[in-house]
């Protein structure tokens, strides 16, 4: 069984053919995380000590990274690739490669890099997505989020409580204000959003949305002489029933909403947040 030739790439192909064929899933989510399996010795391709998301902890086993999608109910799993750590390039794992059928071509590529490969297949092959959800590991990479507006779609991107973000754009005002997200929580009002539909019925939470900047490090030139350009998005807080808070950034504009929420937040409903509606429902396990 362990060398039977099985091709992985033409099963998420049919996967996500049967998605186009099937016009109810139009206007999906694609969502990227990660699965880990513990292993009891180094001698499965990958095999390595690492964070085990199913487990909680470090330890010996494999990982992958997914892309899954999402629409009214219906979870997909459309595409995957193991993980291989930097010692996997070195000796003595590299010469396991041939033993473990692994392409000799194979580079290394992080996580990240790896999610971008897996949402550019989704673009090539056609998936009928419209946003794309990712855990802080991938939405902290403000690349990979641009990329994602590059193809047009949106994106809902979760990102640790320590991320720097700009009030006001630093382009415009020479005195713009920064701070990190975890600061900014009580300076704003917060309204109650449903999450998501549970078994004892909806699931509901404090929401609040600001706008801010995020900066990227470029090439100094005449467009950009001091190295670096700012981008709008939406920064999203949600308030957990545990006492912990969330944050996510969106490229969604939602700044007349969040206009609204200062002044009415007790009054909100779930329609001034329509936007974010196919967000909050499915991308409750990430964010």
């Amino acid at each position: 069984m362990s060398d039977f030739p099985w091709d992985s790439a033409a099963v998420f192909k049919q996967v996500q053919e049967d998605i186009q064929s099937r016009s109810f899933l139009g206007g999906g989510t694609l969502n990227f995380d990660e699965t880990g399996e513990e292993c009891s010795g180094p001698k499965k391709a990958g095999a390595a000590r690492q964070y085990i998301g199913r487990s909680g902890k470090v330890d010996m086993g494999q990982v992958v990274v997914l892309g899954s999608f999402y629409r009214d109910g219906h979870w997909l799993l459309t595409d995957a690739e193991l993980f291989l750590p930097k010692q996997w390039f070195e000796a003595p794992l590299k010469k396991e490669w041939k033993r473990l059928h692994i392409p000799s071509e194979r580079r290394f590529k992080s996580k990240v890099e790896i999610a971008r490969e897996l949402f550019l297949r989704a673009v090539t092959q056609g998936l009928p997505f419209d946003e794309v959800g990712f855990d802080s590991l991938y939405g902290r990479d403000l690349s990979f989020r641009l990329l994602i507006g590059e193809y047009g779609k949106h994106y809902m991107a979760c990102i640790p409580s320590d991320t720097q973000v700009w009030l006001s754009d630093p382009s415009q005002e020479a005195d713009a204000r920064r701070a990190l997200v975890k600061d900014i929580v009580k300076d704003l009002p917060f309204a109650v959003f449903k999450s998501r539909d549970a078994e004892r019925g909806a699931l509901e939470h404090e929401h609040a949305f600001l706008p801010v900047w995020s900066m990227q490090k470029v090439p100094k030139s005449e467009i950009s002489p001091l190295g670096y350009t700012f981008h709008p998005e939406t920064l999203v807080i949600r308030k957990e029933h545990d006492g912990a808070t969330s944050f996510a950034l969106s490229d969604y504009n939602i700044e007349q909403d969040c206009k609204s929420v200062r002044k009415r937040s007790s009054q909100m409903s779930s329609q001034t947040f329509k936007n974010y509606r196919i967000f909050l429902l499915p991308m409750s396990k990430n964010f």
